[in-house]
């Protein structure tokens, strides 16, 4: 729920304490958000660029873990025959 609120998704960061600002531009989500905003709107509170790499990484981070579980699973079916 925190990272809902620290996104920008109901409202520009711009809006937060300086403190809050900060730690927003640490996760990944608020990047998502703001790109989409972007693309709506034309408005964004980082450059487009940032968004996109931001976007980027949490689109490798999913793709990465979703193959680990994979290979996870795989790797136990096989244990079990």
């Amino acid at each position: 729920m925190p990272l809902t609120f620290l996104s920008g998704v109901f409202y520009s960061i711009h809006s937060l304490p300086l403190f809050w600002q900060e730690l927003s531009h640490f996760q990944s989500v608020f990047y998502m958000i703001d790109g989409f905003r972007y693309g709506f709107f034309g408005v964004s509170d980082v450059s487009p660029l940032h968004s996109f790499r931001g976007g980027r990484g949490v689109s490798l981070r999913g793709i990465v873990g979703h193959a680990r579980g994979a290979e996870k699973r795989v790797q136990a079916e096989a244990l079990a025959w």
